[in-house]
């Protein structure tokens, strides 16, 4: 059983992780066009992309022609399902999703953060060597009983500015409010990104 100063802690890396998972969602996800000030575009917005064909072959032949990068600086991103799909198709994949995997001798970085839906998940290649990184890689947290919040998931922009929605103050509802925040930018060079999508190679 937990005790306080446990779940205190519990808690606590649970947010580090879905913070680092916001993260890494933005910067997979080709539709993340990015926020001013708030969040980086996606390294695949606006990069070239291809539909696979369930055909693997023909589908990374296309994916490299629509690539503009360099492949010997380049990497590989997939969810770890599709990373275990290519294992098991045993095409010159060496998959260890608790340590280092490749794609033909492409580093190959398996995230369950790539976007999927029913169609399938996506397969992204990315030249390492253009894409510009700054900032911090670990989320802060603080914690506070102090603050004003708005109880919404769409808040206003600044609070403290008087809206229709009521501020609900944690302490006076005797409540804690945990606070998460990475500070970092990215930037993909023209021609650096290009990804696969509605890959599913279960039935190869």
């Amino acid at each position: 059983m937990l005790n306080a100063g446990n779940a205190e802690d519990y808690v606590l890396r649970d947010l580090a992780r879905a913070s680092v998972q916001a993260m890494d969602e933005a910067f997979a996800d080709p539709s993340n066009a990015g926020v001013a000030n708030e969040q980086p575009a996606s390294v695949f917005y606006g990069a070239p992309s291809v539909v696979s064909t369930g055909d693997l072959v023909a589908d990374m032949t296309a994916l490299i022609d629509a690539y503009g990068g360099n492949l010997s600086t380049a990497a590989i991103v997939t969810s770890s399902k599709i990373a275990m799909q290519l294992g098991l198709l045993d095409v010159g994949a060496s998959i260890n999703l608790a340590g280092e995997s490749s794609f033909m001798g492409i580093p190959l970085v398996a995230s369950d953060s790539t976007p999927e839906d029913s169609g399938g998940g996506m397969i992204g290649l990315i030249d390492q060597d253009r894409i510009a990184l700054s900032g911090a890689t670990t989320a802060e947290l603080s914690v506070s009983t102090e603050a004003s919040i708005q109880m919404l998931d769409n808040p206003t922009n600044n609070s403290l500015v008087p809206t229709a929605t009521t501020l609900v103050s944690l302490w006076q509802t005797n409540s804690v409010g945990l606070l998460s925040k990475i500070v970092v930018n990215w930037r993909a060079a023209p021609g650096a990104a290009a990804y696969m999508t509605g890959v599913d190679y279960s039935e190869a």
